[in-house]
């Protein structure tokens, strides 16, 4: 399609096969999302300084055409590859520079995301010019210097969203660099040239990789592995800077914190995810006696997993509440990353959020193993805005700053009253705000609330029928399936479901608020899940948990225990020195 003559020009010849057509468009929409995406004039009009003149622009563009053509004669033909990397590069440029921005730059992060799985599957990351810059050779792009610092952009780029989306999916990772020389990346002059951005990318990038082969591999792991990898997410959160410093002290670019911001979000939903996948494999005995060779937990190992189930559901509690506390604070806020652009930067992210921290409340709630009806009043409920988050953000990763008071609250937001109450309010406080407008996906968090309540109303309604019948209240069993039922029966009639009801209540006071939460259950809320029959229908996963076990009956035993157990009595060990070598 593009041919050169004898004096060197490059000449546009019509293509002879009717599927160069494709080649060809996609050729054309390359560059002229380039262009689009480096016209700077309206975004520099937003701003005190313009970042770099529009003509200067062109030229750029300019130049790295000519480039990709100059790499075509190689092959004798255009490559479309090239072109593909030409888009990465600019658009890794725009939104180096204007990353949090509402308009092009919130947009350009799933137009990387897309080019950069294209190039994967077009073996971008396989070519010869990127295994050439990645080792410090000479680039075979002549006429175009800048040729390696491409590469190693695209390859930075291919490597982190390829770990982030073996982590988030589950897939094994595709981007292979046990071949590239990686030295100059740990260089001391190059680490104190680099953008802060490009440090936290490539640290990230290293830890997600590691996270995945942990999560998601075939070898052998242990439950030691993947608590520690999960203190390790936490703690690379905490050196990114606290959500304090960076909200209500900004001392960066408010482009930069706001990045930031929306990667500690992101890791706030990450660490909520893998702590329910690990209690979901400690909870799964078949599983566990499976790797133990067939012989049953002893009561010491029961306990042990006890602790480490609890530990884990602690820090995904203290996650979800903390990322409903930040989303109002800075959705409400009058900070600089407040503004209306960075919302809309941010929603998406929240929006994955809010499902998250729903997701862990209600696993809270069904986690909850309590013999006793709690019937607690709204109005001796908490609210979720005046608890201090800095503190709440400190305890995840230091036990130190965990106190009575925030033990208190923690133990409160394990019930459903307080769950709702907590949405309630979050929701009540930002749903006036513009930018969020009839977002279903941000609301619908607040439906499926609702229907938990539902589901707990009519667990409770089932109880209270089996108890004043005649059947013997020894070994009192309730079927997950009438559960189900009657649920969808009270969904029908109190819940409009659609893709843009929102059906959001709103409270003129905080008593007409408590009053709507007291009546969402008709009955006592009662925690204990016990009595559940799941039936076979839950994927073999047991519903009660891993405390069916008949302790009892393993008191005794001595044989190897899971992990180290210091002294006799469980209890007088610390939990941070337990070992859970259990390998999967």
């Amino acid at each position: 399609m593009f041919v050169r003559d004898e004096h060197g020009k490059v000449h546009f010849v019509k293509p002879e096969k009717s599927y160069e057509y494709s080649n060809l468009a996609m050729i054309f929409a390359i560059v002229k999302i380039s262009v689009i995406f480096i016209n700077y004039k309206e975004l520099s009009e937003q701003r005190d300084k313009p970042l770099f003149d529009l003509k200067e622009s062109f030229t750029i563009l300019d130049e790295c055409c000519q480039a990709a053509l100059n790499l075509s004669r190689f092959d004798k033909k255009q490559n479309i590859n090239v072109l593909l990397a030409l888009l990465l590069r600019r658009i890794s440029l725009l939104y180096s520079a204007v990353d949090g921005d509402g308009g092009d730059g919130a947009n350009l992060l799933p137009v990387i995301h897309t080019a950069v799985s294209t190039a994967l599957q077009m073996g971008l990351h396989r070519s010869l010019d990127s295994i050439n810059a990645i080792t410090g050779k000479a680039s075979s792009a002549t006429g175009f210097s800048h040729s390696p610092n491409i590469w190693c952009k695209i390859w930075a780029q291919l490597k982190f969203l390829d770990a982030f989306g073996s982590l988030t999916v589950g897939t094994p990772l595709l981007v292979n660099d046990d071949f590239a020389d990686n030295r100059d990346a740990q260089d001391e002059h190059q680490n104190y040239f680099m953008p802060e951005r490009d440090k936290i990318t490539r640290d990230l990038t290293e830890l997600y990789r590691e996270a995945s082969l942990v999560f998601n591999s075939n070898r052998p792991v242990s439950l030691n592995d993947m608590v520690l990898t999960i203190m390790k997410i936490i703690e690379f959160d905490k050196s990114i800077g606290s959500f304090l410093d960076l909200i209500m002290v900004p001392t960066e670019d408010s482009d930069i914190v706001a990045w930031k911001v929306n990667t500690k979000f992101y890791i706030l939903e990450l660490v909520q995810g893998l702590c329910t996948n690990l209690r979901l494999v400690m909870s799964n005995q078949k599983l566990l006696k499976q790797e133990l060779k067939g012989r049953d937990l002893q009561y010491n190992e029961i306990r042990l997993l006890e602790l480490l189930d609890q530990r884990l559901l602690t820090i995904s509690l203290k996650c979800a509440l903390l990322s409903y506390i930040l989303m109002n604070k800075i959705l409400r806020g009058e900070s600089e990353i407040s503004k209306p652009k960075y919302v809309v930067y941010f929603k998406p992210q929240m929006t994955a959020l809010l499902l998250r921290s729903s997701l862990t409340f209600a696993a809270s709630i069904f986690s909850n193993s309590t013999n006793s009806t709690q019937n607690i009043d709204a109005s001796d409920l908490i609210r979720f805005d005046s608890i201090d988050y800095n503190a709440l953000e400190l305890s995840l990763a230091d036990t130190i700053h965990e106190d009575s008071l925030l033990n208190d609250i923690m133990a409160k937001f394990k019930h459903p009253k307080q769950l709702v109450k907590c949405l309630c309010e979050f929701y009540q406080s930002v749903s006036d705000i513009d930018e969020l407008g009839t977002d279903y996906g941000f609301f619908c968090c607040f439906k499926l609330t609702l229907m938990l309540c539902f589901v707990i109303d009519s667990t409770n309604k089932l109880y209270i029928e089996q108890e004043k019948s005649e059947k013997s209240q020894e070994n009192l069993r309730i079927n997950i399936t009438s559960i189900a039922k009657k649920t969808r029966e009270m969904i029908d009639s109190n819940l409009t479901l659609g893709a843009t009801e929102r059906n959001l209540p709103f409270f003129q006071s905080q008593e007409s608020l408590d009053t709507y939460i007291n009546n969402l259950f008709s009955s006592d809320v009662n925690l204990n899940w016990s009595r559940v029959d799941a039936g076979q229908e839950l994927y073999g996963l047991p519903w009660n948990g891993i405390t069916d076990d008949d302790a009892q009956k393993t008191t005794t035993n001595t044989g190897d225990p899971i992990g180290n157990i210091y002294g006799q009595n469980v209890d007088d060990a610390e939990f941070s020195n337990r070992s859970y070598q259990v390998f999967f």
